[in-house]
């Protein structure tokens, strides 16, 4: 079962000086914002049942990560809330270890599977989907879809069409920040960066345009 929780988010090419800092910025509030409510989540699933587990892993542009190295630490993580599923990975261990190879993502799939029905429930959150490489996205979405019934997932994602035409049927929340919230945010990224303070600490007309265009880019997110 998939639940969707989609972060609206919006953008508009702009001729400006200020193009390029936008831009950052405007990854970095999402980026932010998206990571704390992914805390938030987890946090709350964990202390609903302490023996349910709860995985999760981050993609951002400026850390990809591969659908294997996600699985695996999916792997990993369920394996610290039991350890007698380590029977399911031993043999897997043992032959790669002698060979000084890695398992095959078709591999980890197939522990995953096996893993996954010895748990009441398990919790998958997977933030920045949007963020992953083009060509992991729809691994990552198909991987999900197939796992057993027992597992809920909660995908954090900036639209995306992929998401539309594979599950149009998907548990979907829209969030959208106010405009004020990324005006607040972004001055105060600025007090906070040095080389930016300095830029346009005695420049307020710079510093609003800054802030709008950010605010236009993002669509109010």
């Amino acid at each position: 079962m998939l639940t969707t929780l989609v972060f609206t988010f919006s953008w508009r090419r702009k001729n400006s000086t200020f193009v390029r800092i936008s831009h950052c910025f405007v990854r970095l509030i999402t980026s932010l914002i998206r990571g704390a409510l992914s805390s938030i989540v987890i946090n709350q699933l964990r202390m609903d049942d302490l023996k349910e587990p709860v995985i999760f892993a981050f993609s951002r542009y400026t850390e990809k990560r591969s659908v294997s190295q996600i699985v695996t630490s999916w792997i990993q993580q369920l394996l610290r809330y039991d350890p007698t599923t380590l029977q399911f990975v031993r043999e897997s261990f043992l032959i790669h270890d002698r060979d000084n190879t890695r398992p095959t993502e078709s591999e980890l799939y197939q522990l995953m599977s096996a893993i996954l029905p010895n748990f009441n429930r398990v919790f998958i959150v997977l933030d920045g989907l949007d963020e992953a490489e083009e060509d992991a996205r729809k691994p990552l979405l198909d991987l999900l879809n197939s796992f057993p019934s027992n597992t809920r997932s909660l995908i954090m994602s900036r639209p995306l069409e992929l998401l539309q035409d594979r599950f149009p049927d998907i548990s979907r929340l829209d969030i959208e920040a106010r405009n004020e919230d990324i005006e607040r945010f972004v001055r105060k990224r600025v007090d906070d960066i040095p080389s930016l303070y300095a830029i346009l600490s005695d420049k307020p007309e710079s510093m609003r345009y800054l802030c709008s265009v950010i605010k236009e880019k993002s669509g109010g997110m």
